[in-house]
């Protein structure tokens, strides 16, 4: 169980990572190693912007860490209250605005980033991408993990 949940996490952190390089090139020009630096620079600060590769690394790491653990904490609400989660698209698209909102207003201001520089263009696609990019796809995930079914990747 600990290994589909594992790789589920690791999906919906890949299908994440993607959004969240394609939106800031996009939208501010930064490239995919600059995402990672940020994600790092919360435990690290400035020094992040600083080096080359390891801020990189560490943020991938961290990354994957919260999508795995994200992933986990819904397995284990799903398996408590599956019944009562239906529709599951409903409720991982909820699920998806928590982890939004968890992020911005707990994490990141615990954090030596601070703040999240927002807007309400990156506010909407950030609550777009938690939505339909990580929340609905791991509940799919998450009830077929569940269901006790074959997942193909």
């Amino acid at each position: 169980m600990a290994k589909k949940i594992l790789f589920a996490g690791l999906f919906v952190g890949l299908l994440d990572g993607a959004a969240a390089c394609i939106n800031a090139y996009v939208s501010l020009g930064v490239q995919p190693r600059g995402v990672f630096k940020y994600i790092s620079s919360g435990l690290l600060g400035k020094a992040a912007y600083e080096a080359e590769t390891l801020p990189v690394i560490l943020g991938i790491i961290i990354h994957f860490i919260i999508a795995v653990t994200a992933t986990g904490i819904f397995y284990q609400f799903y398996k408590r209250y599956g019944q009562a989660l239906r529709p599951v698209v409903l409720f991982g698209g909820i699920y998806g605005i928590w982890i939004w909102l968890f992020m911005n207003y707990v994490v990141i201001p615990l954090s030596l980033i601070g703040t999240y520089p927002s807007n309400l263009y990156q506010i909407t696609i950030g609550l777009l991408v938690h939505v339909f990019v990580i929340g609905i796809p791991m509940a799919l995930l998450v009830r077929k993990i569940v269901r006790g079914k074959h997942m193909d990747f």
